[in-house]
Order: C-alpha cells, then structure tokens, then sequence
C-alpha cells in the first residue's frame, strides 16, 4: 500500500476511487459530446459551402436569360461584376502564382480590404458567382477552395486557333456553294466567346510582364 493510501481509511479509498472512475466516465462523455459538435459544426460549414456555391453556379446560368429584381446598390465605390473578377485574379497572381488554394472567404477578405466591398444582398454570393466565371479558376477538391489554373490561357489560346481554322473551312465552303451560313455562324459566335475568354484569361498574367 502506498504510503498516501495509507493515511486514509479503506472506506475513504474506496469512496475516492469511485469517484474518479465517475469522473472519468464523464470526462469520455464530454469529450465525445465535444467530437460530435465539431462534426455537426463542419458538416454545417460543408453545407453552407456547397450550397453558395451551387447558388453561384446557378447564377452564372442565369445571368442575362432571365430578368431578375435589381440588386441594392450597394456601398458607394462597391466591386460589380467583371470588376470583381478582374482584382481577385490579380490578388491571386500576386499571392498564389504557384497554384496554392485559398478558400473563397479568405479571398473574399483580401479582395475587399485591398479593394473595397463587393456590392449586393449577399457578398459572398455575388463574389462565387463572378470568380467562378474566370476562364483563369478553378475549384479544388477540398469544398471552398480555389486555385489558378495556370493551363487555362494555353488551353484557351489553342482553341481559339482551332476554331479560326474552321471557321475560315465553313466560310470556304459556304463561298463553293457547299456549307451554310448556320454553321459558319455558329462558328463565329463561338469564337467570339473563347477570343473574349482568351483575352480576360492573358490580362492579369501580362500585367507587369510578358504572358503567354
């Protein structure tokens, strides 16, 4: 018997060790009672990021083919639109040229301390909805992360020669008498939208230097 155990009675040894295995069984209990809220905790977070984002992307459909309520003006000098794009792919040039991942609230932050609020309703919706559209981002694979896709410019640029070479075979054989004009018009507009998304792609990467 030790010689603590000793100055006490059985009874009060007893008494002390069924309580600390009182304690303990508590202690496990609050701690699995502390693990299930941080999984409830991250599950909500996971749910709110998919569901913004899934909003953003919705948005991005939607844009221009149905008419929508306006949106509150806003703080006087707030980001709208292309503008918002145009500073958060440059944040992300600057800080993350290598192809790190950020979580959009973190961006989100950055872009407005460097830039000013983003106006609407909801900010954080009407940022997804405009970065997401940037021929230059892409979503990771952890929910609310991006990164630069720093292939996209070259994917874009091939493309856009690749429709300039069919575009002048439609136009060719529509002047023979053997294509139509729906085709080559089809054409046309498709590579009036990858010249638009070539040009935004090469603008934050040749600012301050040579781009692709």
């Amino acid at each position: 018997m030790s010689s603590a155990a000793a100055r006490f009675s059985p009874r009060f040894c007893r008494a002390a060790a069924a309580e600390r295995r009182r304690l303990s069984a508590r202690l496990e209990g609050a701690k699995a009672k502390a693990r299930g809220r941080k999984g409830e905790l991250a599950a909500a977070e996971a749910e709110v990021d998919e569901l913004e984002a899934r909003l953003a992307a919705l948005g991005s459909l939607l844009e221009g083919t149905v008419s929508e309520p306006p949106r509150p003006a806003g703080p006087r000098g707030a980001l709208r639109g292309k503008a918002i794009r145009e500073v958060a792919v440059e944040i992300l040039v600057d800080r993350l040229p290598d192809g790190g991942r950020i979580h959009y609230r973190s961006w989100l932050a950055a872009v407005e301390a460097e830039a000013g609020p983003v106006a609407g309703k909801r900010p954080e919706a009407v940022f997804l909805n405009q970065v997401t559209r940037h021929p230059l981002i892409r979503a990771t694979t952890r929910r609310g992360f991006y990164q630069l896709d720093p292939d996209a410019a070259g994917r874009l640029a091939a493309r856009v020669a690749e429709l300039r070479g069919a575009l002048a075979g439609a136009r060719a054989e529509e002047a023979s008498g053997v294509g139509d004009r729906p085709r080559s018009r089809s054409i046309a507009s498709e590579l009036g939208t990858a010249e638009r998304r070539l040009a935004e792609a090469r603008a934050p990467l040749t600012r301050g230097g040579d781009g692709p």
